[in-house]
């Protein structure tokens, strides 16, 4: 499966990407670890929340990164084929 990534620094829905990749499924993760980690308070992902709202087709998760990249890709591809990630 190929997945198209969304980062807190692509939260514009008018970047080029997402019209290179636009068959591409887009998702975001809500990862608690990193959020902790970046210090990220409420009003952040407020604002990320919201930018999210504006890209279409956005698939939103909360999780870690790998387990919810893993799930998407054993639960989307057949048997022995590799999940493709662009950021």
């Amino acid at each position: 499966m190929k997945l198209l990534l969304i980062h807190d620094e692509m939260l514009n829905a008018g970047l080029p990407i997402f019209e290179a990749h636009a068959d591409r499924p887009r998702v975001f993760v809500f990862d608690p670890a990193f959020i902790a980690q970046q210090g990220w308070r409420r009003r952040r992902l407020q604002f990320i929340a919201n930018a999210l709202s504006s890209i279409p087709a956005v698939r939103v998760f909360k999780g870690a990164l790998v387990d919810v990249v893993a799930v998407l890709g054993l639960a989307d591809s057949a048997p022995h084929r590799e999940t493709q990630v662009v950021t």
